[in-house]
């Protein structure tokens, strides 16, 4: 007959559980025209199963909630990186537009002075020869 454990399935660790129902499972094969080990062992069988799916079911539970956990985690530092380099990249877009404007400025004062000295040039060439033109 099969061994019979204390506390089990809930008191027993994994292997010892796997072990048992080998046992119980080999048993109940072994011995199927008995029907007494037929109806004492086949819920002890059942038992050990589903006490050993359980267990991986938390496994599995709790592997996924810390993976779960980790992908909130990592996406709240992409949302902090994205939003850090959105106001960097505003920060640095106005920090060109005012460069930008102070430079089409200082163009169009130079353009204006460049335009002054050539009307003043203009205005000299034409005035002597003109006056020339008077004096014959």
């Amino acid at each position: 007959m099969a061994n019979l454990y204390p506390k089990f399935p809930y008191g027993v660790d994994d292997n010892m559980l796997k072990t048992a129902i080998k046992e119980y499972a080999d048993e109940i094969f072994t011995k199927r025209a008995d029907i007494n080990v037929v109806l004492q062992l086949t819920p002890l069988l059942i038992l050990g199963q589903n006490e050993l799916q359980s267990r991986r079911n938390k496994r599995v539970t709790w592997f996924s909630f810390s993976i779960s956990f980790l992908s909130l985690l990592v996406a709240g530092i992409a949302l902090f990186v994205s939003l850090s380099g959105t106001r960097v990249s505003e920060t640095w877009k106005n920090e060109q537009l005012q460069a930008l404007t102070k430079m089409n400025a200082d163009v169009n004062k130079q353009t204006n002075a460049i335009a002054d000295i050539l009307k003043s040039q203009t205005l000299a060439a034409t005035e002597p020869s003109a006056a020339g033109k008077k004096r014959k």
